[in-house]
């Protein structure tokens, strides 16, 4: 997986959107025809696929225009389809309609007495992604930074006072109507979100028609010393608040809270419960953990590369069943920086892995 670093100096959403479309055009339309080929592969036909493309893009022009303004910029400096560029923001709520669901994504969170830092692994596809992007941007006089899809305006990421982690979840209400893509709500956070309060004010804001979790770390402020964390899952059927425990949140593919864990439909292939309790048991060592590459081995634990967050893909001609970790991102809030190495937590040093801003 090849990842580029795009630093964006148009501030209009429009322009903004034409400046990155321009800058990868390529690649985008690579990524979107590659995303139309998996919907097909996992299940989902090409009526659904655009169905939900149009009523998701229609749904983020009302709830959040700038970045609807920002999508039409960068179908025209791609040349890519403004309805595929829909797709792919919409993928999580097109996946939705996949009679197999997404599997894995592990996050796990330090809560300490001086704030909390966080790292999580993104699991995934290999062959949907060879190209992906570290993309940042000035949005509303802040400076916004986020990995994600190339030809998508968000996923993981840090701006202002805050950083953000992204899990898929699945929930029986899904795909029951129409919704804001959920990327789209963790772009709107880091646009415009200091604090988790105000974060889960904006996801309570968004209708949905997919499920998938946030995890939210704020930096240490006058109000707040010790700062603040939570994981804000995401439903159709509504949003709820998850607080960590023991110096240590952690989140998979499963929900936790209790209103929203009796509609869980995480698929039965998963390994989400195995992984949480995983990540639940390495609580010492990542209370002992001083920097990001620490945390990001700690995630593993004495199991090393053995450790279930530790994914590899199938050896199976079914696209469904090959899943990896593709790369590993570690954060602390407030500093506005993307820790990152491609592949496995367990091989992270201090020399191996890259920063993204500062």
């Amino acid at each position: 997986m090849h990842i580029h670093e795009l630093r964006l100096l148009a501030t209009e959403p429009f322009a903004r959107g034409e400046e990155y479309g321009r800058a990868l055009a390529e690649q985008i339309r690579a990524n979107t025809a590659r995303y139309l080929w998996a919907f097909g592969e996992l299940g989902v036909d090409a009526e659904t696929v655009t169905r939900v493309a149009q009523e998701s893009f229609e749904a983020l022009d009302a709830w959040a225009p700038t970045q609807a303004d920002e999508l039409r910029g960068l179908a025209a400096g791609s040349g890519a389809s403004l309805t595929d560029l829909a797709a792919l923001t919409a993928r999580t709520e097109v996946l939705a309609y996949a009679p197999n669901d997404a599997l894995e994504c592990s996050t796990l969170v330090r809560l300490a007495a001086t704030g909390p830092s966080g790292v999580q692994t993104w699991d995934w596809h290999a062959e949907l992604v060879p190209d992906t992007v570290l993309l940042s941007a000035t949005v509303n006089d802040r400076q916004v930074r986020t990995f994600t899809e190339t030809g998508m305006l968000g996923k993981i990421g840090a701006a202002g006072n805050l950083a953000l982690f992204f899990n898929i979840l699945s929930h029986e209400s899904d795909a029951r109507g129409r919704g804001v893509p959920v990327h789209a709500v963790a772009r709107r956070i880091l646009e415009e979100a200091d604090t988790v309060e105000q974060a889960l004010a904006i996801a309570e804001s968004a209708p949905l028609s997919a499920s998938t979790v946030l995890t939210v770390l704020e930096a240490p402020s006058a109000a707040k010393a010790e700062g603040d964390a939570a994981s804000i899952e995401l439903s159709p059927a509504g949003v709820a608040l998850v607080r960590g425990e023991g110096g240590l949140l952690a989140h998979t593919n499963h929900f936790l809270h209790p209103a929203l864990a009796a509609g869980d439909a995480a698929s039965t292939q998963s390994t989400t419960d195995v992984r949480l309790a995983h990540l639940r048991s390495v609580a010492p060592g990542v209370a002992a953990a001083r920097d990001a590459a620490e945390l990001a081995r700690a995630m593993c634990g004495d199991a090393g590369a053995a450790a279930p967050v530790c994914m590899r893909p199938a050896d199976s001609p079914h696209l469904a069943d090959r899943w990896e970790t593709l790369i590993t991102i570690a954060m602390v809030p407030g500093t506005g920086e993307l820790h990152w190495q491609t592949g496995l937590p367990a091989g992270v040093t201090e020399g191996t892995l890259r920063v993204f801003g500062g």
